[in-house]
């Protein structure tokens, strides 16, 4: 009985410390990511993963909101490109008064939110995996074009990695899982296929 009894006690310990262990690691972990410290990993990942640019305004966050998930928010987020990036691929193929939505005269958008947020799964991101089950964006302005050479504005991501230097450590993006997505607030969304004259 007394070894039952015994058995139970360093278990519970066993768990008591793990629990312990693991609050202190997120309450460390929320404490660190500050939003100048969000800024600069955000920054940082953007140019090893984007072929473009990214802005955004206030960032946050939380080990606590949606846990056992991290929750994280970005306000006024946007991705352009350069303004010349698709200049001679928007005067091939058939033309469209949708093709040019999205264009700006230094910038192009291929999206922006007033929000954008996200729930991430600590577990498969330790694991190498973005697992996100819910997506929510606000406000989503989206403007994706395919061109009549079979180039997108939208293959500005490295997905996968290409021929690299003897020296070079990249990889491509990681693996995302996304769940459930969320528009709100009038979402605007134009795609665009000058091979199929889809306009939509």
């Amino acid at each position: 009985m007394n070894k039952d009894r015994k058995w139970w006690k360093t278990v519970l310990k066993v768990i008591l410390w793990f629990i312990g262990i693991w609050a202190a690691l997120l309450v460390i972990l929320q404490l660190t990511l500050t939003e100048k410290t969000l800024e600069k990993l955000v920054d940082r990942y953007a140019a090893e993963y984007i072929d473009g640019d990214i802005s955004f305004g206030k960032a946050s966050v939380s080990m606590f909101k949606r846990f056992p998930r991290i929750f994280l928010s970005l306000d006024d987020f946007a991705v352009t490109y350069p303004a010349d990036r698709f200049d001679a691929q928007e005067k091939m193929g058939v033309q469209g008064h949708l093709m040019h939505h999205g264009c700006g005269e230094t910038a192009d958008t291929l999206a922006s939110f007033d929000r954008f947020s996200a729930s991430i799964n600590v577990v498969s991101l330790i694991g190498g995996t973005i697992r996100i089950p819910h997506l929510r964006l606000v406000q989503p302005r989206i403007f994706a074009h395919s061109y009549a050479d079979g180039k997108a504005n939208w293959n500005m991501f490295h997905f996968e990695s290409g021929e690299e230097e003897a020296d070079s450590t990249s990889t491509g993006l990681p693996d995302i899982s996304l769940g459930r997505i969320s528009f709100s607030r009038h979402p605007h969304i134009v795609y665009t296929d000058s091979r199929d004259t889809m306009f939509a």
